[in-house]
């Protein structure tokens, strides 16, 4: 069962964008680290929570996919339309 687990988070951590103007800072490279760690220290042993592991899974895989990019990109547009239309009102 770990090994789909760590087959699945390997395939996300190719998917996942590298960013090379954040040497330090990139989340990307963080997560191919601690997976790998993460895994190898398991590599003989099940997996303490494996809900756990796949609620984290889930949560990165949507980032991955911007799966709120559309409903954030949505209500900042409410919100900058509302924000004109106040400053009309006020006459700011």
């Amino acid at each position: 069962m770990s090994t789909t687990r760590y087959r699945r988070f390997l395939k996300l951590c190719e998917e996942w964008p590298r960013d090379e103007t954040k040497k330090a800072r990139d989340l990307g490279k963080f997560l191919r680290q601690r997976v790998a760690s993460a895994f190898r220290e398991s590599e003989n042993k099940q997996i303490a929570d494996p809900e756990k592991c796949d609620q984290m899974y889930e949560s990165l895989a949507r980032i991955n996919g911007n799966v709120y990019r559309q409903s954030v990109m949505l209500w900042a547009s409410c919100l900058t339309q509302d924000m004109k239309n106040h400053m009309k009102k006020t006459g700011k």
